[in-house]
């Protein structure tokens, strides 16, 4: 017999802020607030390059989504700000690909560093 697949709970106001608290880096704050803010999955985030965050237009564009579709997302100034100090403090100038997020280290990061399941 089958079991019936749950959808995943969503966090309050209050538990999405104290999670984005918990977090070191800018890093980080940028990765969960695609997810929280634009719904992106892990996979879909950890797959960003630098020609699918369209700054001006505050959107980002998932090539290979949920299910193989393309789309465009909007997202809130909020993850940019994130994302800015991400790109001009953390991410090593010498990192050897054009996805957006990658180890401290300068390597694509991987989506099971982000947790696990699937993305």
């Amino acid at each position: 017999m089958r079991v019936p697949r749950t959808l995943p709970g969503i966090l309050s106001p209050q538990q999405a802020g104290r999670l984005l608290a918990a977090l070191r880096t800018d890093r980080d704050r940028a990765i969960v607030l695609a997810m929280l803010l634009a719904g992106l999955g892990r996979c879909e985030v950890m797959g960003l390059w630098f020609d699918d965050v369209q700054v001006a237009g505050r959107r980002l564009v998932v090539v290979e989504g949920k299910g193989g579709h393309h789309r465009i997302v909007p997202v809130a100034n909020r993850f940019f700000d994130a994302l800015g100090g991400y790109l001009h403090d953390e991410r090593p100038a010498a990192a050897c690909t054009d996805r957006v997020f990658v180890v401290l280290k300068g390597a694509p990061a991987r989506p099971a560093a982000v947790g696990g399941g699937a993305g």
